[in-house]
């Protein structure tokens, strides 16, 4: 299964929570989630585009990791990305958070 989330941010969304859901299929074993964004300085600012993914199961938090050039997750039974949770991928409604600062 793939699936993707398209989208562009401005400067309106500096400071926001955005939610993006997505359903986990019964018997998962595996999650990878890549994200990329672009530009990572926009110019003439003094800091960087900063970019945070938060993950959320049906159950609740499986994990954050903030301000990380590599914004890949991935989660198993047994093994996680650094701040997050490895364990069961239960079925249902999931949702990957990008936190904009």
């Amino acid at each position: 299964m793939h699936i993707t989330f398209d989208g562009q941010l401005t400067h309106e969304d500096m400071k926001r929570h955005i939610e993006h859901h997505f359903e986990m299929p019964t018997n998962a074993t595996r999650l990878y989630i890549t994200f990329e964004h672009a530009p990572h300085r926009v110019e003439g600012s003094e800091y960087a585009n900063q970019i945070s993914l938060s993950l959320f199961d049906p159950n609740g938090c499986r994990g954050a990791r903030h301000n990380n050039a590599d914004q890949t997750i991935r989660l198993s039974t047994a093994e996680a990305s650094p701040g997050y949770v490895a364990g069961e991928l239960p079925a249902g409604q999931w949702t990957v958070t990008v936190d904009t600062h």
